[in-house]
């Protein structure tokens, strides 16, 4: 079914890919598993944007709620791992992870 700007359909699969297969040419059904792929990951997206934009709310709701010095020792804390305790570049400032052997790293 066709929905505003997007095909949405109450079934899980409505087709089995095998009788597609079956009933039409071989150009044609390829072009229905990229675009069936397609789908998938904007529904996928989707999924993962909204879990984000909720993450975010409750960590915005959380921050509202600190008082004061709360809010400063989060502060204070984010400070301590983020700028001493992370190994980074002195010239770029971008963080070395997962690195084996010694500190002799060339930034890139």
């Amino acid at each position: 079914r066709w929905h505003g700007d997007a095909w949405q359909c109450s079934c899980e699969d409505p087709y089995p890919q095998a009788v597609v297969a079956a009933h039409v040419p071989t150009v044609v059904f390829e072009d229905f598993l990229r675009a069936r792929e397609q789908l998938m990951e904007q529904k996928l997206a989707q999924e993962y944007e909204q879990r984000f934009e909720n993450r975010m709310a409750a960590e915005r709701r959380r921050i509202e709620d600190l008082c004061t010095e709360e809010l400063q020792c989060a502060q204070m804390t984010r400070h301590i791992q983020e700028s001493i305790l992370t190994l980074k570049c002195p010239r770029c400032e971008a963080a070395f992870i997962d690195f084996d052997g010694c500190f002799a790293l060339t930034c890139g």
